[in-house]
């Protein structure tokens, strides 16, 4: 009997501090959080930015400095897709670092790196007009120099912002990918009116310096709260430190992994094409890129008169800027996945039907601004959709552990396969049900003290790394395809098909994540567990509503609270700290 008390007593205290974090303030208020938000932003501007950016860089390289390199666009696009396969190859390992509190050195790494590489770059290119250039060296210091420092910043930038902002993920971690978008605006102009004043490679030392200050000012400022939990691993050799092979028993995060890899396969190939598909219809011209190798506006016949390429590359990005903050304020409304999945197939669609039929530069600026708006969303919101998926496993994993410890004196100190400790479970629930919660604790191979957080990190960088490869064969494939058919519209279809795809993968992501609808979390987790659907043979249904009905019933009981608003409440030996369980 006593032992039924005590766990109705937990109950009602874990639903009341649930409660509770309802009624926390929205925003913080240390100023540590914003100049941390900043930090991130500035982090985010030197990863993804220069990606974004690289169209530029590659107009330039055909042109002037690998006019007659072998390969044509498709070596051009080897030098971006590496900084892309780098970002996300070592976003696992660069996500496991900061889970264990190595913040530090991974953004002091990148804050090195970056700027090395591009200073590396100014040197590699030849400064003399119409100089060959030689590959091999600008894809060693801007493809896999450069590339590893920016795979420092990425999964860094989003994860360090979360911790400071946990009822505002979805506003928070968009206000940090619109670094991504503002540096595509920033670096183009930058380098098209440097390069026309002073040269290229001064051009490129300029964006070095930028890299160097704003990198510096997130090395000092972008900390995670110090309340986050850093759990470190006992071993940095077991690959189990690396890889969570638990995140592969989810069906939903693989399905989502699964689409962020079709994603990264076509999502670049427009970034990386846009501006050589505007020059070959003679909607842009190259421009600003010195006197003597400027070219003029092309006169035709049948279109309005052409802009300057860059500048749709950085229409697209300044457009995409709006697009992730107004779509991360709807993610926490309607849900990440939600709206990453619609954000997707627009994406698909415009591309498909939009930019395939554009026949003019109004019908390509507008393109621009379309595709931009909501490409900011679908780059942007991955980190949050894991954060979804995370969030509704922990809140399966919290109860099951909590009935299931219910006697134990710590809470969050018995390891899922403390068998002993799971037979502690409450004797007025069936013997049937009791095997069910023993069978979900023992599934649950994670440790849920820290929270659904504590392996945000190593979840993201596992997605990202899934979609290495992709990222670094889509824009080779599609700039293959240009150089096999002599028609930009191979790239359309390809980029198309595989956000068509990513959008389809999601949607089965979202399929096997249960709804979170509007309940209690204690009443909520019980929807997740496996019985979930409707009867079955073995009275699985009413099973189910037996554990709900004691759970609900378990309201009716008085706690004893400290205060109204009150942070800490203490239960049999252990404290709930907002929604963490510390054991005395």
């Amino acid at each position: 009997m006593s032992s039924t008390t005590a766990t109705m007593d937990f109950v009602e205290a874990a639903s009341q501090t649930c409660a509770d974090a309802r009624m926390e303030i929205n925003w913080p208020r240390s100023w540590r959080a914003y100049f941390c938000w900043l930090g991130c932003f500035f982090l985010m501007f030197n990863s993804w930015g220069l990606v974004n950016a690289y169209g530029t860089f590659a107009s330039y390289y055909m042109g002037h400095t690998l006019k007659d390199q072998a390969g044509g666009q498709l070596a051009l696009n080897l030098i971006g897709s590496t900084q892309s396969f780098l970002v996300l190859l070592f976003s696992a390992p660069v996500g496991r670092l900061l889970d264990a509190g190595h913040f530090r050195v991974v953004i002091g790494t990148g804050a090195f790196l970056v700027p090395f590489g591009l200073m590396m770059l100014s040197i590699a290119v030849p400064a003399e007009t119409g100089a060959k250039g030689n590959y091999a060296f600008i894809w060693l210091t801007q493809g896999l120099t450069t590339g590893l420092g920016m795979a420092c910043y990425f999964v860094t930038s989003s994860q360090v912002a979360a911790t400071w902002f946990p009822r505002r993920k979805g506003l928070a971690v968009g206000f940090v990918a619109c670094g991504a978008s503002v540096a595509g605006v920033v670096y183009p102009v930058m380098i098209r009116y440097i390069t026309a004043i002073l040269g290229f490679n001064n051009a490129v030392r300029c964006v070095a310096a930028v890299a160097a200050g704003t990198g510096f000012f997130s090395f000092i400022f972008a900390t995670p709260d110090p309340q986050h939990e850093h759990p470190r691993p006992q071993s940095y050799r077991k690959l189990r430190t690396w890889i969570d092979t638990a995140a592969f028993k989810n069906s939903a995060f693989c399905w989502y992994m699964i689409s962020i890899a079709f994603l990264f396969g076509g999502f670049y190939p427009v970034f990386f094409n846009l501006e050589e598909w505007a020059a070959t219809r003679n909607f842009g011209y190259r421009d600003g890129l010195g006197a003597a190798n400027s070219q003029s506006p092309p006169k035709t016949s049948g279109h309005e008169d052409p802009i300057q390429t860059f500048w749709l590359l950085s229409i697209m990005n300044g457009s995409s800027t709006c697009g992730r903050l107004i779509m991360a304020f709807l993610s926490d409304k309607f849900g990440p996945l939600n709206m990453h999945i619609a954000t997707t197939l627009i994406c698909a669609l415009l591309i498909l039907f939009f930019w395939t039929f554009a026949a003019s530069t109004t019908h390509a600026i507008a393109f621009c601004v379309l595709f931009g708006a909501f490409s900011g969303a679908v780059i942007g919101l991955p980190p949050a959709g894991v954060a979804n998926i995370l969030a509704n496993c922990f809140a399966r994993m919290r109860l099951s552990r909590c009935v299931s410890t219910s006697r134990a004196p710590s809470l969050h100190l018995i390891p899922n396969s403390d068998t002993a400790a799971l037979n502690t479970l409450p004797t007025t629930l069936s013997p049937h049900a009791l095997e069910k919660l023993r069978q979900v604790a023992l599934d649950d191979d994670t440790d849920v003290a820290f929270g659904p957080h504590a392996r945000l990190g190593q979840w993201v960088g596992m997605m990202y790394s899934g979609a290495a490869v992709p990222a670094l064969a889509g824009p080779v494939i599609a700039g293959a395809l240009v150089q096999r058919y002599r028609d930009y519209i191979t790239v359309q279809m390809w980029s198309g098909a595989c956000l068509v795809l990513s959008a389809a993968c999601m949607g089965i992501a979202r399929w096997h994540l249960p709804s979170r609808g509007g309940l209690c979390w204690n009443e909520r987790t019980m929807s997740f567990l496996p019985w979930r659907g409707g009867r079955s043979e073995g009275g699985e249904e009413s099973e189910r509503e037996e554990i709900v009905g004691a759970v609900r019933g378990s309201r009716g009981v008085e706690g004893e609270g400290e205060g109204e608003g009150e942070e800490k409440r203490s239960l049999g030996g252990s404290e709930i700290r907002g929604n963490r369980f510390v054991g005395r």
